[in-house]
């Protein structure tokens, strides 16, 4: 079965909208909004549970970022139902970086056999800055770092 995920981390000034799948995640109770979570974070964060503040949406394989920006019915409800082979799975979040020196954080999905991962960061005018393209089924060439797990970098100027 391929593992096809998607999700969406929208920053304060940055968005980052990537394929995901997250099968350790455990229901939550549902809440839909059309609001992105937004994390508050700065250089002495070391670490953030991401999951907690996620809204998740399910859609078909072949809907486009564009496509789902537009589409409502987010929440933070997850399950534990794989997704079919015509399915994906959007997460979204918001950081808000409130700190006043530039920054680089790692973004780390601990979840290897993801087969097809997609990351896009976007500014606050949903332009695109940076796309990521990983998986178990993409060459390792492909990962930001050399590493078990996706790890993808996210910089940060000060009050993003």
């Amino acid at each position: 079965m391929c593992k096809l995920v998607k999700w969406l981390l929208d920053v304060k000034l940055y968005s980052l909208l990537s394929l995901l799948f997250l099968s350790f995640v455990s229901c939550v109770n549902a809440q839909h909004s059309d609001q992105i979570p937004i994390i508050a974070i700065n250089e002495t964060v070391s670490q953030v549970n991401i999951n907690a503040s996620a809204q998740l949406l399910r859609t078909h394989t072949r809907n486009q970022l564009s496509q789902v920006q537009a589409l409502e019915g987010w929440s933070q409800q997850t399950n534990n139902i794989p997704l079919n082979k015509d399915q994906a799975l959007w997460q979204r979040f918001s950081l808000s970086y409130q700190d006043n020196v530039d920054q680089q954080f790692l973004l780390t999905i601990n979840n290897p056999s993801i087969d097809y991962l997609d990351a896009y960061v976007l500014d606050d005018k949903n332009r695109l800055l940076e796309t990521y393209l990983v998986g178990a089924k993409r060459d390792l060439e492909t990962r930001p770092f050399n590493h078990r797990n996706f790890v993808l970098p996210i910089s940060l100027a000060p009050y993003q």
